[in-house]
């Protein structure tokens, strides 16, 4: 069994926090018709991030040279 150390977890919290702030900082600047672009794409992206966590096209027979 393979845990992570309280540094690890603290670095990982921190990380989190200033990729957040910064991912949202961005956003904010972006246009009005970007913001609605990256609304309408977030269904997609979620799809994206559920394969990713699950290994869906993960598989090496999967990937397109």
């Amino acid at each position: 069994m393979l845990t992570a150390s309280k540094e690890a977890l603290h670095l990982l919290e921190r990380y989190d926090r200033a990729s957040t702030a910064a991912l949202t900082r961005v956003v904010e600047e972006l246009s009005d018709a970007d913001r609605a672009a990256l609304h309408e794409a977030l269904p997609a992206l979620d799809r994206l991030v559920t394969a990713l966590e699950t290994g869906d096209g993960t598989r090496p027979d999967s990937i397109s040279p």
